[in-house]
């Protein structure tokens, strides 16, 4: 956001322009539905833009149905970074950085000063961690072999198992950070032993957030259920 936007709390946000690179984007469709339902931002009352971050030119990927009140304009001659140091939004809420924030420009800052907080406190409050992306099957596929979607759950669960067994090994360094075991625990500490779950039950609440709000804010025509999106095959608590 800019930094003399005066703006010191989200629900300061309300009647602001605020830029994102997709409506559609998955990031994006949590942040808002975290500013609606945690600070009781009007998403309404927000004059929204959508243009590329760094670069002009970015098209939204995906039709839309936007509800009544809500529009986003399209930019396609400026990108979000343009924007924010010439004024014409106050915010932007992107997944990647805006260039003139990560070049140390004085003149944009993030939104929470103590991310880290703010993170922790959402999570307490809602137990929401936000999914990003998804693995798909093609249906033919699991139609011909419905076994494959419990097989390919179970190897993803064992690769991620083995990734945080090297990550939080105390002997070994597998990245170049310090104190990354001690993150690891205080992880473990604060979200359970299991803090990536994978399957739907795991992540059921999640899941559920992001479907109401994906139609919420017009990015689905009807609000969808998390059984309609995953096999029955894999809905159910499994041990490897």
């Amino acid at each position: 956001m800019r930094a003399d936007a005066r703006i010191d709390a989200p629900a300061q946000l309300a009647g602001r322009k605020i830029g994102v690179p997709e409506w559609a984007q998955t990031a994006g469709v949590y942040a808002r539905g975290m500013l609606a339902r945690e600070y009781g931002v009007d998403l309404a009352s927000v004059q929204w833009f959508q243009a590329g971050v760094n670069d002009p030119g970015r098209e939204e990927k995906v039709k839309l149905d936007l509800p009544a009140g809500l529009s986003c304009t399209p930019v396609r001659d400026r990108s979000l970074s343009q924007m924010l140091l010439s004024g014409e939004i106050d915010a932007a809420i992107t997944a990647r950085p805006p260039a003139p924030f990560v070049a140390g420009d004085a003149r944009v800052r993030r939104l929470f000063g103590d991310f880290r907080s703010a993170e922790r406190a959402s999570w307490e409050q809602t137990g929401i961690f936000p999914i990003m992306h998804v693995v798909a099957m093609r249906g033919e596929v699991y139609e011909r072999a419905p076994w494959l979607a419990m097989n390919l759950c179970k190897a993803f669960e064992q690769a991620k198992n083995n990734s945080l067994a090297r990550i939080a090994a105390d002997l070994e360094s597998y990245l170049p950070l310090p104190w990354v075991p001690t993150e690891v625990q205080l992880a473990r500490e604060h979200m359970g032993p299991d803090f990536w779950p994978y399957g739907v039950g795991a992540n059921r609440r999640t899941l559920e957030a992001f479907a109401r709000d994906a139609f919420e804010q017009g990015v689905c025509a009807r609000q969808l259920a998390p059984e309609e999106l995953f096999p029955a095959e894999v809905q159910n608590h499994y041990r490897i």
